[in-house]
Order: structure tokens, then sequence, then C-alpha cells
């Protein structure tokens, strides 16, 4: 199973499995225990220049932030720990 979740995101999310990995980060299927609603939590890998990426992160965040269509990826909310961003 998935290591090292901040217990911000299991308190809120029941981690269900991993849906894909890539040069960045980890998606993975979650349920958000409050509402039982499905949703995907990305999460970006802390790896060598980890923090040259962090614009990279910021950018992401920003587009979701101000995306608003039906069908398209809808950032429900946002946290970090000391060494990640979970989205």
């Amino acid at each position: 199973m998935i290591k090292h979740i901040p217990r911000k995101v299991k308190d809120k999310y029941e981690i269900l499995g991993i849906v894909g990995e890539g040069a960045y980060g980890v998606v993975l299927e979650a349920r958000e225990k409050e509402s039982n609603k499905t949703v995907a939590i990305k999460y970006f890998k802390q790896t060598p220049g980890y923090f040259s990426k962090l614009h990279i992160i910021e950018r992401e965040l920003n587009i979701l932030q101000s995306l608003r269509f039906e069908n398209v990826v809808e950032l429900i909310e946002w946290f970090r720990d000391k060494k990640r961003y979970f989205l």
C-alpha cells in the first residue's frame, strides 16, 4: 500500500489505490469520508531537483484553481507537508 500519507489526508480520505505514476508524482484513487465521493489525489514526489520543480507545482495549482468547467478536473483542495504537495 501507499506509505507516508500525511494524517491530514488520511483523516479526510480513504486511500483506495494507485491510479498512475509519472516522473513528478503519483495519482491515488480515494474516497472522501464525509461525502463518500470518489476523488483523485495527486502528490508530487520529492526527487533530486524537487525544489527546482516547485514552479511546475505552483503553475498546476494556479491552473486547477481557475478551472470551472463540467467534465474537467476540479481542484477541491490542496495540502502540503514538509516534503510534498497533495492536490
